[in-house]
């Protein structure tokens, strides 16, 4: 009985090559929403809270927010899938909502760069571009790297999302570009 449970929980809330091509699709979202242990959820819960709090605090509109998560999750599951096609990881499956975490984390921080936040219990605030690039270029240094159980390419693929939807939708509440148009134009007048 436990172990029928244990495989419909699999084959039900956990990304997987093997789900997708049998047309589960509701595992793209499913994924997101499922921890593999309370420490898992609770750290993910904890930054959620922070970078969606921060979000609200400085006007995202909700419906904005809510397409950027869901396009962030979409973005890290299919990063994951290729990765684990790449590399012919065929039993592999994911879960958690870091993916989603990171997409807003890296939209934020496209946003507002210099945002501090604090690192979970270090007493050190940390400018948000610091703290994603920071992430971003650990989850690139260790994509490849054959005994991590982290999703690597989820992370870097809900980055990417992060940066796209900054680009195309959320421009108009400054960051990155005012900085490089302040930059390019001062330089160009040399």
């Amino acid at each position: 009985m436990r172990n029928d449970r244990v495989r419909y929980m699999m084959e039900n809330y956990t990304l997987n090559l093997k789900s997708v091509q049998e047309r589960r699709w509701h595992t793209l979202f499913t994924a997101a929403i499922s921890h593999e242990s309370f420490p898992h959820l609770l750290f993910n819960m904890v930054s959620f809270n922070a970078l969606v709090g921060y979000a609200i605090l400085i006007r995202f509109p909700l419906p904005t927010l809510f397409y950027l998560g869901v396009g962030s999750g979409l973005a890290s599951d299919l990063a994951s899938l290729y990765d684990w096609h790449r590399k012919g990881q065929q039993e592999r499956y994911g879960l958690g909502a870091s993916g989603v975490i990171s997409g807003i984390g890296t939209a934020l921080a496209c946003t507002r760069p210099w945002a501090s936040f604090g690192f979970m219990f270090i007493p050190v605030s940390i400018p948000l571009w610091a703290l994603m690039a920071g992430y971003i270029a650990y989850d690139s240094y260790r994509l490849n790297s054959e005994g991590s159980t982290i999703g690597h390419a989820a992370h870097l693929g809900g980055s990417g999302f992060g940066v796209l939807f900054y680009v195309l939708f959320l421009r108009r509440y400054g960051g990155i570009i005012n900085y490089w148009r302040s930059y390019s134009s001062r330089f160009l007048k040399r």
